[in-house]
């Protein structure tokens, strides 16, 4: 039972890595002026920059749907396979990168929690089920687990 639910989960992580999905276009900087300009910008928050992302749009119950939207987040998570800087880590980032909801998407800022993610370069957004999220936080943090 457990080979076919990870199958089932491969599939959905394979169904939303490489399905179709909308292209869109984040900053066209270098990380250099990006880092810089979020210095300036966000002096008093965390921030990443980030490439080779996607926006997900999760389909969510209607139920669900209120508790996100009371909690100030819209259905929306970033999926991001290349960090090139985290303002609180010297260390090299992991990716790949999956926040929590986001309060707010606008231009090439994505904002989740304690920090603002820089959409640097070409990147993509589609809609994603509830369960392919699920499966895709599940593979990523099984990948962090074994290096």
């Amino acid at each position: 039972m457990q080979t076919v639910e990870m199958q089932r989960d491969d599939h959905l992580v394979s169904e939303l890595l490489y399905g179709q999905a909308q292209p869109l276009c984040g900053s066209g900087l270098d990380d250099a002026r990006l880092i810089q300009i979020a210095k300036t910008e966000f002096a008093e928050r965390a921030f990443c920059i980030v490439r080779n992302w996607m926006i997900l749009d999760i389909m969510l119950p209607d139920n669900e749907l209120q508790k996100v939207v009371a909690a100030g987040q819209h259905p929306i998570v970033l999926l991001a396979h290349v960090i090139t800087y985290d303002s609180q880590s010297s260390q090299p980032c992991q990716a790949p990168l999956v926040t929590g909801y986001g309060e707010d998407l606008y231009g090439c800022f994505f904002e989740a929690g304690p920090k603002m993610y820089v959409l640097a370069g070409r990147g993509a957004r589609r809609y994603a089920a509830k369960p392919a999220l699920v499966a895709l936080e599940q593979m990523t943090t099984e990948a962090y687990a074994y290096g």
